[in-house]
């Protein structure tokens, strides 16, 4: 009876150990969602991704899993979309999946799995700097002796493009092809 007293007491002092220094899961796809609901008309607000609310919605999204990532599309007069996607890594896109069933009906949002193929090319803005497409100029170069390649973009007016330029023409790229 001593035995099985103290081998309860041991499993019950290692479960809240466990539970105490994170053993715990993280915030539920329910979680998120009520989180977004609190939050709908800050988000609806972002309009180039610096706001702290877009920096919220980041974690909260990296919380669930670490490759969520999300994009919305244009606001207009319907439901403004919201895409959840994995940033292509195919281990999370059942988070993405699992996540995306589990919201709720939100007036005003239009939630959607993965980013989707853009049929035409448009201005996009992005960390303070806006790209036309009629600004970009490319070029495909061959970088080595196994054949492979480079594709380098050029912008019109830019000398030395920064993050936020590779950042649009690869979100850009990733959703055009």
């Amino acid at each position: 009876m001593k035995r099985s007293l103290a081998a309860l007491a041991l499993a019950l002092a290692i479960g809240a150990l466990i539970w105490a220094f994170g053993g715990r899961a993280g915030p539920s796809n329910t979680d998120f969602w009520r989180w977004f609901q609190a939050h709908s008309a800050e988000i609806k607000a972002i309009k180039t991704g610096e706001e702290p609310i877009a920096e919220d919605l980041d974690r909260q999204l990296k919380a669930i899993d670490e490759h969520l990532t999300y994009e919305f599309g244009p606001q207009g007069q319907g439901a403004r979309e919201f895409f959840i996607s994995a940033d292509g890594r195919k281990a999370s896109f059942g988070a993405v999946k699992q996540l995306v069933a589990a919201a709720p009906k939100l007036e005003g949002w239009k939630v959607v799995a993965f980013r989707q193929r853009k049929p035409k090319l448009y201005t996009v803005s992005f960390g303070g700097v806006t790209v036309d497409p009629d600004d970009v100029y490319f070029a495909v170069v061959d970088t080595s002796p196994e054949g492979t390649s480079d594709l380098v973009f050029a912008f019109k007016g830019v000398e030395e493009p920064g993050d936020a330029h590779q950042t649009l023409m690869f979100q850009d790229l990733r959703t055009s092809a």
